[in-house]
């Protein structure tokens, strides 16, 4: 709902402006790192890093590991099925695979763990000897030849591998997106290659299974069952699959989607007979996933186009992108998504799609997040990506450089296409869901020099959206407010009020970014503020510190609208203060719903 409210003050009074309006409640995720190395003095630590790599170091047929050329990203994260037989894993207390890449590399690595955190160790990475399959010597799984669980180096020429007469893929391969089909007890893996043969050399998606999740390789004689790569072309690179249930032609499925290099969304083929959605349980039927009815179909998905994709047009955050224009889908490579993860639950959270993903162009590259709303859609309208409706038209910053790991000693940079290290940027998100239901973030730090490991908390919010202006900055020849201490590079840098003796602020010492200070325009920044809800009896409910701009909103500190943490909707007072004006406080009370 949309309330107008007006104050009459005299000078040096906080005025409430005008409007007030309310967003629909949603979610949002409160971020933990996990310390993947407590052997060092350090409090965050990566998983993954060169440091991994060096029980083997010069051996690897990619990259010696001392090289300052060492690339590791992509990491897709499963939990090891139980139908998989202890002979057939790396080691019997594997409990964890993680699947990664090198940006340029030729194969797709594998590590394990027994616990989440870590320690994890290589698969079949070079000689050394306790990196084989069953180096206990306990196991006598199928030999998985080359490096890692695909391995170009086994193909004619050592950079490409050839499916068939029509597909042809090579130079690198990486990205992997690995899905567990426990209908067919198999491990399916999506990846990007360069695809050779078709008049035109571009990265597009292949995807490959294994039986046990080691090899993926085009199967030879003493291979798995089913082993290898599919000749099918899915779709652009970047691959992140995702299932959402709704119902078609009178059945109840599980519709498989994707979403892509540039936020780009796919959605997966239908089935020649009965017209049903193709799963992975149906993927080698024909009109499958993975057996198309025209076999050179390209891409074989069908592709959404922009102007249906609910992540169209989205705005940046100001944090990262301090001009503030950007609309996230462009069509081109350049100032939109690049890496993406996709996290739904269709029994606890069904009427919620998450989309964390990293974008070019940002400074730094960090991770953030969009919500999809499903609520109050019909079956067949859950599985029509034009009814899902944003929960906010700004990205919500999650994660950013803040470890040295992480890059965060190194300058700011927007960030570009391609492959990167040595920089101040988070990539390649991937979000996994134990069986225990704790969700945890994989991420790769400093462009694509390490992996790490998060915890990813639920925090339910109530958006706000304020308008306000401080008397004393406001202009009445153009309706908005100065920014007079932005440019005189006054502006605390971390909100005020925890230093003043105030308590209880749900995002005590929030700071804001140089980027959020470099903003000009209507949406430059005035002064830090104080927002409070408080109930029916003027009781404080919750107080979080915002920043007003120019043209009256108040933003977080990464330019999203105000978000209250665990809030509840319902009828609240709104006050507003500052440490150098009087208060406001509505006259009664408002519903935020």
């Amino acid at each position: 709902m949309k309330r107008n409210i007006c104050f009459h003050v005299k000078a040096n009074v906080l005025i409430i402006f005008s409007l007030l309006s309310f967003n629909l409640f949603g979610q949002t995720f409160e971020v933990e790192r996990l310390d993947g190395d407590p052997s060092t003095m350090t409090i965050n630590d990566p998983i993954i890093d060169e440091n991994t790599f060096m029980v083997s170091a010069g051996v690897n047929s990619n990259v010696s590991a001392t090289s300052s050329l060492l690339n590791i990203n992509g990491p897709s994260v499963i939990r090891v099925p139980d139908w998989i037989p202890e002979y057939a894993k790396t080691h019997k207390d594997a409990n964890y695979y993680m699947y990664f890449g090198h940006h340029g590399g030729k194969s797709i690595r594998l590590a394990w763990a027994q616990y989440i955190d870590g320690p994890w160790h290589l698969f079949n990475y070079g000689f050394a000897p306790d990196q084989g399959w069953g180096f206990t010597g306990d196991y006598t799984g199928f030999y998985s030849p080359g490096d890692g669980v695909l391995d170009l180096s086994l193909g004619d020429n050592s950079s490409t591998l050839t499916i068939n007469e029509d597909y042809t893929f090579g130079q690198h391969i990486a990205s992997p997106d690995v899905v567990v089909d426990n209908v067919n007890e198999r491990i399916i893996m999506y990846f990007h290659g360069y695809r050779y043969g078709v008049g035109t050399f571009i990265q597009e998606t292949f995807v490959a299974s294994s039986k046990f999740g080691l090899n993926f390789n085009i199967q030879t004689e003493g291979g798995e069952v089913g082993q290898g790569p599919f000749p099918v072309i899915p779709g652009f690179f970047y691959f992140r699959t995702f299932e959402i249930e709704g119902e078609a032609n009178g059945q109840s499925i599980m519709q498989t989607f994707a979403f892509a290099n540039r936020g780009d969304l796919y959605k997966a083929p239908s089935l020649t007979l009965g017209d049903a959605p193709a799963l992975i349980s149906n993927g080698e039927e024909e009109g499958g996933l993975w057996n198309p009815t025209d076999p050179l179909a390209n891409p074989w998905w069908t592709r959404i186009p922009n102007s249906q994709n609910p992540l169209y047009q989205i705005e940046a955050s100001l944090a990262i992108r301090p001009d503030g224009d950007l609309r996230r889908i462009t069509g081109t490579s350049y100032d939109s998504p690049r890496h993406s993860a996709i996290y739904h639950d269709p029994v606890n959270d069904r009427d919620r799609i998450y989309l964390l993903y990293t974008g070019r162009g940002d400074a730094p590259e960090s991770v953030v997040l969009v919500v999809f709303d499903l609520a109050g859609l019909t079956e067949e309208e859950r599985l029509d990506p034009t009814k899902w409706t944003r929960r906010m038209n700004m990205e919500d910053l999650i994660l950013e450089p803040e470890e040295d790991w992480e890059g965060a000693d190194l300058d700011i940079t927007y960030s570009a296409g391609g492959s990167a290290i040595n920089r101040r940027q988070l990539r390649d998100p991937y979000v996994f869901k134990d069986t225990d239901g704790q969700l945890y973030l994989f991420y790769t730090g400093e462009g694509e020099e390490a992996i790490g490991v998060a915890k990813l908390h639920f925090t339910h919010t109530l958006p706000v959206t304020i308008k306000v202006f401080l008397q004393g900055a406001y202009e009445t020849t153009d309706g908005m407010m100065n920014d007079g201490l932005r440019t005189a590079s006054v502006i605390p840098s971390t909100e005020p009020y925890t230093t003043l003796g105030r308590t209880g602020i749900q995002n005590a010492g929030a700071r804001v970014t140089d980027n959020m200070l470099s903003v000009e325009g209507n949406n430059a920044l005035v002064d830090w503020v104080l927002v409070e809800l408080r109930d029916a009896t003027n009781n404080v409910i919750a107080t979080r510190a915002g920043l007003v701009q120019r043209d009256g909103n108040i933003v977080e500190p990464d330019g999203i609208p105000m978000n209250f943490k665990g809030v509840a909707a319902g009828e609240y007072h709104i006050a507003v203060k500052h440490r150098n004006h009087l208060g406001v406080m509505t006259q009664t009370t408002v519903t935020i719903d």
